[in-house]
């Protein structure tokens, strides 16, 4: 009787499988209650959070617009805006344009929302005007019967001004452009040199059509200039930062590779590259070194051949970081004097501003449009850009740039106001860099290019649908 009723006690303490299920039900319900808690708090501060920045925002904005009012005397509002927003104003922008070529066309702005050209960018357009200087060279070639590849009489120039990468300069070169690359970064130069020592392997007749210059292009030859280097997209003449845009080192909290260091620089004047063939390219100098003998000289000359007299540029690419005025200036005689067949250019007035020291608004990068106007080139606007940092907070700022027929085209100066002017409308308290485009200049006698059409489907020539980044409400 007494081990039956201990086997019973036994049986009785032990847990079943029944009670284990219930036991691990309940810890589950317990588990989502409280992970239901946390989530809800959670959305809950993140939401006021959002509220918070968009009342700073808010408040920013009112300053800032109420400072901008202050200075501004002509009323008038943004060319487009459907907002009203009172007291906006855009300086100069009721007067009227009188000069019959000082506009900005909009066939390229056209052609993307038309989906024949590939959205968001000068780099598309740029690949496209290559595709027809190769479709030029190709019936040169053809029409004087000449089947193989002739160093001096078929070939075109191009010129890129503030290269970075050697990514554009190989894409001219493979099409058998004469490829010139001004680069001033020391960094830059060498992974230039790196990329393009790696393409020739696998293409080794590409290095006679590349030639390199580690100099920055300026509105005088033989000076010494002042250059923050990082290896980066941002380096740029003179010590600024263009982070926080305002003269000075970049802040300390920068990792040392972002903060750079400031050197020193060579300049040419692009007039004297392209009119006089006074500059020689990287690889030349090296040849004519004192201390490189005969035998290595003759080698060198095989593997560099001199490039041929430049007689006409077919397409020219400038992009120096608000450096643009300067470098147009070296450019004037080669401008007026129509050498160069299509010219694109950064556009960003806020950093042409900064760096030229000035506290007139617009009025170094309306000079550039008016100089080339002037001379009867033919502009076309491209899409505007910006940091991705300018979206992060007001996400319908994506949307407005990428409406272009609110652009006051029809007038430099307004146009040039109006990229100023989107601080004031959708400001960003951690952004600072403004906003920028780039510039198509065709010369007289030229026609826009035509598009290559890689891009665009075969039905209906639909545009090519873009998967827009994650923006924050």
């Amino acid at each position: 009787m007494s081990i039956l009723m201990t086997t019973n006690k036994k049986k009785k303490g032990r847990i079943t499988p029944c009670l284990q299920l219930k036991f691990l039900f309940v810890a589950l319900l317990l588990f989502m209650g409280y992970s239901y808690f946390m989530l809800s708090s959670l959305i809950h501060s993140r939401k006021s959070g959002a509220n918070n920045v968009g009342s700073k925002n808010d408040n920013l904005r009112s300053q800032r617009i109420s400072q901008f009012t202050a200075r501004t005397q002509n009323d008038g509002n943004i060319h487009g805006n459907n907002d009203n927003i009172d007291n906006e104003k855009l300086e100069n922008s009721s007067t009227q344009n009188t000069h019959p070529n000082r506009i900005l066309h909009s066939d390229i702005l056209a052609a993307i929302d038309q989906g024949k050209l590939r959205p968001y960018g000068a780099s598309n357009v740029w690949e496209d005007i290559i595709e027809q200087g190769k479709q030029i060279m190709l019936k040169k070639k053809n029409n004087n019967n000449n089947k193989s590849d002739d160093y001096d009489k078929n070939y075109l120039t191009v010129i890129e001004v503030g290269a970075q990468s050697a990514k554009q300069c190989l894409l001219a070169a493979e099409a058998q452009f004469h490829t010139h690359c001004v680069e001033p970064s020391p960094k830059s130069f060498e992974r230039m040199q790196r990329e393009i020592s790696r393409e020739r392997k696998r293409n080794p007749s590409i290095q006679k059509y590349i030639h390199l210059y580690n100099v920055a292009a300026a509105a005088e030859s033989g000076k010494t200039l002042d250059f923050f280097a990082t290896g980066g997209t941002g380096d740029h003449v003179g010590e600024f930062d263009m982070w926080n845009m305002k003269p000075g080192k970049m802040p300390d909290e920068f990792p040392p590779e972002k903060r750079g260091e400031v050197i020193k620089v060579p300049s040419i004047k692009m007039d004297d590259l392209i009119l006089y063939n006074k500059v020689q390219p990287f690889e030349l100098q090296i040849m004519n070194h004192p201390k490189l003998g005969k035998g290595n000289k003759k080698k060198a000359k095989a593997f560099f051949p001199p490039p041929p007299k430049i007689d006409q540029v077919f397409a020219l690419k400038i992009d120096t970081q608000g450096f643009e005025p300067s470098v147009f200036s070296g450019l004037s005689e080669s401008i007026e004097q129509h050498k160069i067949q299509y010219i694109m250019t950064e556009y960003w007035p806020k950093g042409m501003d900064l760096i030229g020291k000035r506290s007139d608004q617009c009025e170094l990068s309306v000079g550039i449009l008016n100089s080339l106007a002037d001379a009867g080139y033919k502009l076309y606007a491209l899409p505007l850009v910006a940091h991705p940092t300018a979206f992060y907070v007001r996400s319908e700022l994506y949307d407005v740039m990428n409406d272009w027929t609110r652009r006051p085209l029809h007038d430099f100066k307004a146009d040039c106001m109006y990229l100023r002017n989107l601080e004031i409308l959708y400001p960003n308290e951690n952004y600072y860099m403004g906003y920028w485009t780039d510039i198509l200049a065709v010369a007289p006698g030229m026609e826009l290019f035509q598009p290559t059409n890689k891009h665009v489907t075969e039905k209906g020539r639909k545009k090519k649908k873009v998967k827009r980044p994650k923006l924050s409400n």
